[in-house]
């Protein structure tokens, strides 16, 4: 369904105002039509939900975003907010709870993250704050939990860093490598006595290679196989002792046999 309005551009240009239904949401927007008959958006535009509340209101200019736009939660609460400068978000952007309190803001620059971006929590507080350089992870990026104590913290160049999590009493939980805030390589997770808890491999976010979990007496507790981010072949589950337990067979990322090995053992490879 299409309708549209009338009004003139400053450069003799026809403006209209159609509206239309985009996968079922209503949009309407300004337009004009350029020498080839093309719509080109140059104004507000607008797409509502079901409910005919607004989910996101822009503008454009000669086709290209431009000024400010807000996107809302189907109950007509703002959920964020910022602008773009021929084409691309640029100043202050800001995103929102339901109840409209701040939930994370920062900066872009050129369409990039630049300078300081702080998460908060649903009660203010802060959860999380680091720095960006065109775009990427630069400087100390730090995570708090809800007592306000640190827990995860790293250190990045060019997107590129280690990243510490921490228990309540400050050991170590987990460590590893992010890659333009992509988990990457190996990240090994720790029980708060010290000793390992799991070995897990990452390529560019992925899951990939060996994956193990132990007890904490350090037996394994099961193991296994990703490939492309989907479990594949035999993953194998312990008991404390090192007896075998379970066994299943991934093909794809799909479980297609699971075996009892305390019942089949003869069924469970070696």
């Amino acid at each position: 369904m299409i309708g549209f309005g009338l009004g003139i551009l400053g450069c003799g240009k026809e403006i209209k105002v159609e509206t239309a239904t985009h996968h079922g949401n209503k949009e309407e927007y300004e337009y004009y039509e350029d020498e080839a008959g093309n719509k080109v958006k140059n104004g507000f535009y607008r797409m509502h939900y079901e409910n005919g509340n607004i989910l996101i209101e822009e503008s454009y200019q000669d086709g290209v975003k431009d000024g400010k736009e807000t996107g809302y939660y189907e109950s007509g609460k703002k959920k964020w907010e910022g602008s773009h400068k021929d084409g691309i978000r640029n100043g202050k952007w800001a995103w929102y709870f339901e109840d409209e309190k701040l939930k994370s803001e920062g900066n872009y620059g050129e369409g990039k993250k630049e300078g300081k971006w702080i998460e908060y929590d649903k009660n203010g507080k802060k959860v999380g704050e680091g720095n960006y350089k065109n775009g990427k992870w630069v400087g100390e990026w730090v995570r708090y939990n809800e007592s306000g104590k640190i827990s995860g913290k790293g250190h990045y160049e060019d997107g590129y860093g280690k990243w510490v999590g921490y228990y309540e009493n400050g050991n170590t939980k987990v460590e590893g490598n992010y890659r333009d805030e992509k988990k990457d390589g190996e990240w090994i997770g720790y029980f708060d006595s010290g000793k390992i808890e799991y070995e897990r491999h990452y390529e560019n976010g992925e899951k990939t290679q060996r994956w193990v979990g132990y007890y904490e007496n350090g037996q394994m507790k099961w193991e296994g196989y990703y490939k492309e981010g989907k479990g594949d072949g035999r993953w194998m589950e312990y008991g404390e002792n090192g007896d075998k337990m379970k066994q299943i067979l991934f093909d794809n990322g799909k479980a297609i046999e699971s075996i009892d090995c305390t019942s089949n053992p003869e069924k469970c490879e070696e």
